[in-house]
């Protein structure tokens, strides 16, 4: 099990991350949320290098494994909870190997032109 921090707005939780036996799928808790996922190599389709597939919420999409943040999982998997976005993305940061700053998954949020956008 591993585990790691997510962020959205100034709140911070746990996020959990469970293997499974098969490669690349996963459990993953956080903030009262069990996502079921399967990470897999695109193949060129989609327009990203990996396929995320959230099981027990039947959705899907492909991600680019260089960057990404909860906005493009909200956008490109179809995750509405902007809470549930950031808790996979934080998960996503663990398992594709992407560094996180000052041990938060990079889901902060940045207030530019007045507007709040991810970053």
């Amino acid at each position: 099990m591993m585990e790691v921090q997510a962020s959205l707005h100034d709140n911070r939780w746990p996020v959990k991350i469970h293997p499974l036996r098969a490669p690349g799928n996963y459990v993953i808790t956080g903030r009262g949320t069990e996502m079921w996922i399967a990470v897999r190599p695109s193949g060129g389709i989609g327009g990203g290098s990996h396929l995320i597939a959230v099981i027990n919420f039947n959705r899907c999409g492909c991600l680019d494994a260089d960057k990404w943040s909860a906005a493009d999982v909200q956008q490109y998997i179809g995750i509405e909870n902007p809470v549930d976005a950031a808790t996979l993305a934080a998960a996503l940061d663990v398992i594709l190997g992407r560094k996180q700053e000052n041990g938060v998954a990079g889901t902060t949020w940045k207030k530019p032109y007045g507007r709040y956008k991810w970053q």
